[in-house]
């Protein structure tokens, strides 16, 4: 009997429709409804792309034949070249014109100092989230510096204060006294100098302040300050050289 005859099927459109075995074989990709075979064949090269450049980079470059090293070369540089690209558009995107930053509570940025980082934040490409994230660790940072060189104050102050009470034995009531009276002739502001530089607890310092005080109350000094039968002034005692 002889073979009917096959008439090619037809789209909705007329126009003729590519042979299922043309489509798909029980070997090939068989196209989706929304690709073609354009799709299907561009798919299959990028995999077949993929495989061989994996096989290249896996491999020992002295096993390879001089055409293949040359395309792992040509491949190794194309990857990095990628990378340093994908590295700029990233920088590029997201980096502000100024920084706007959070700062703790009871905390201030130097501005003089925000115009130095600026342009390295900006050259490393940073958004202001990535250099907020910076300046939180600066602070902490600096944070962790106060609290240590305020417990380290600390330490020398009490250390300062013990040598000191020893130094100034049994006595010690009676020596504060004289240091009190030199004490109260002093400002405010030299007072707190004083105390921030912790001398307020040196020994040194507090011994000569109770000199000082015993040589007022030795020469008996009266209210209006001025030298009565000989004795001597407070500035006198303070200064003996002052009018020689």
């Amino acid at each position: 009997m002889a073979d009917p005859i096959v008439t090619p099927a037809t789209t909705p459109t007329g126009a003729v429709a590519a042979p299922a075995s043309i489509i798909a074989t029980s070997d090939q990709p068989i196209a989706s409804p929304d690709e073609s075979i354009l799709d299907v064949a561009g798919a299959q090269e990028k995999t077949e792309q993929e495989a061989e450049s994996k096989r290249l980079l896996a491999a020992e470059p002295a096993t390879l034949s001089p055409e293949d090293f040359s395309k792992r070369e040509a491949l190794i540089k194309a990857q990095e070249a990628a990378k340093v690209k994908a590295l700029a558009d990233e920088k590029a995107k997201g980096v502000p014109e100024k920084y706007e930053f959070k700062l703790p509570e009871g905390m201030t940025l130097d501005q003089a100092q925000l115009d130095k980082v600026t342009p390295i934040f900006k050259d490393a490409g940073l958004t202001n989230a990535q250099a907020q994230k910076m300046v939180d660790l600066w602070f902490v940072r600096m944070k962790e510096e106060s609290d240590a060189k305020a417990t380290e104050f600390k330490a020398f102050l009490d250390t300062s204060a013990k040598e000191t009470m020893t130094a100034l034995g049994i006595n010690a009531k009676s020596e504060l006294a004289f240091v009190a009276k030199v004490k109260n002739l002093l400002s405010p502001e030299t007072l707190e100098l004083l105390n921030a530089s912790g001398m307020g607890n040196q020994k040194a310092f507090i011994l000569d302040m109770a000199k000082i005080g015993r040589l007022f109350s030795e020469e008996k000094l009266v209210d209006t300050g001025k030298a009565v039968g000989g004795k001597k002034s407070p500035e006198e005692i303070l200064y003996p050289n002052m009018n020689k």
